[in-house]
């Protein structure tokens, strides 16, 4: 079964509910790193495509579940990975039941990185469109969200079910703003690929 959340707002993530060091597969000389948050870390994917994508990750604490980890992906991990982290522990008497993976960019310039979060995160529109009712994106480039979805089904997942045990019927897709644009847009193309896709605030124009 399917669900999907639409929430307007502040994203409250309720969750239906060791690493390893060895980051091989990823990009060759780049070691998983603490983010700051206690039992966190990051490491670098490269796309089958070319494109570099920096990857934070929860470990989950308390007794593993028999069926193996729950698992929450997120979109924006650059900005939102520690607070959907805390959302997550919030919601869950403060211990982590499930693994935490946010899905972010390599590049430290801002506009770099805004540029390719658009194009990820957004289908294909008209241009056209875009120019008379999306002024602020007329110059943008978007309608990269397959290609992103791809990395994450088929790169993505697999590496983290290499480094956890993962209870692949407990997967959950989150995303905000256009990420929340991308979790309804998937939902309603790859509804079989996650198990539950709570949407906050998706850009729907």
């Amino acid at each position: 079964m399917h669900r999907i959340f639409y929430i307007l707002g502040i994203a409250i993530l309720s969750v239906r509910l060791g690493m390893a060091a060895d980051p091989s597969g990823v990009i060759s000389g780049s070691e998983a790193q603490q983010v700051g948050i206690p039992d966190t870390a990051q490491f670098d994917m490269r796309s089958v495509d070319g494109k570099s994508y920096r990857i934070f990750v929860a470990q989950p604490s308390g007794e593993r579940p028999k069926q193996g980890w729950p698992v929450v992906y997120h979109t924006d991990g650059n900005s939102s990975f520690p607070i959907v982290v805390a959302v997550v522990e919030g919601q869950s008497r403060n211990h982590r039941p499930a693994v935490v993976v946010g899905i972010g960019y390599t590049e430290s310039n801002p506009v770099l990185r805004r540029a390719r979060r658009t194009f990820d995160l957004t289908p294909p529109a008209d241009q056209e469109w875009l120019r008379t009712k999306a002024k602020p994106f007329s110059d943008a480039k978007t309608g990269g969200c397959q290609k992103f979805f791809d990395f994450i089904q088929h790169e993505l997942k697999p590496e983290i079910e290499r480094r956890f045990e993962i209870d692949t019927n407990r997967q959950t897709l989150f995303g905000h703003s256009f990420g929340g644009l991308f979790t309804l847009h998937m939902f309603l193309t790859n509804p079989e690929s996650f198990q539950t896709f709570i949407a906050s605030s998706p850009s729907l124009w």
